[in-house]
């Protein structure tokens, strides 16, 4: 099955999700043309609102294949779609799975790592870390990869990177 041509809309139950961050963006707008001394960013926030709906697109549509690659994204990655298993004497995360996947699609891996990075830890963990959580990540995908066969070319790490500034948009919408 070719999911290469799907566009956002297709993919994200006729663009459901585009339209909670468009709308939850234009409120956050409203909110902000409220407070007193932050007047001067409404215009800009405005700004950015009009283009929203084609950058969400471009960022959510799935990569041709001369274009980085894709994955599937759980695009729910939050803190509390996370399943840890702990050690006997319960201070150790000595594993963890994903859950609920009512929102996955086929994408760019920038969808989930920027989640990852802008949702699951705080600011002063990801300033710290950010590069160490990408390696990570990037080992993780690329040893799954490899148990499961895969008989392709492995992205590497500076792939990621890549693929990341492509969808740079993501992290700067994400929470």
């Amino acid at each position: 099955m070719d999911l290469s041509t799907n566009s956002v809309k297709e993919i994200l139950a006729e663009g459901v999700v585009l339209n909670l961050f468009t709308k939850g963006f234009e409120e956050f707008c409203v909110a902000i043309g409220k407070w007193e001394g932050y007047e001067s960013f409404v215009k800009k926030l405005k700004t950015l609102l009009s283009s929203m709906d084609q950058r969400l697109q471009d960022a959510y549509t799935v990569n041709p294949a001369t274009v980085g690659y894709n994955v599937l994204n759980h695009a729910d990655f939050s803190w509390k779609n996370v399943m840890h298993k702990r050690s006997p004497d319960g201070r150790k995360v000595v594993d963890s799975m994903l859950i609920d996947y009512q929102c996955c699609h086929w994408g760019s891996p920038a969808v989930d790592v920027w989640s990852l990075l802008d949702l699951i830890v705080d600011n002063r963990t990801k300033t710290a870390h950010r590069s160490r959580m990408l390696y990570e990540y990037h080992k993780q995908f690329a040893k799954v990869l490899d148990k499961m066969g895969f008989m392709g070319k492995i992205p590497t790490l500076v792939d990621l990177q890549m693929e990341l500034l492509r969808k740079g948009f993501l992290g700067k919408i994400d929470p």
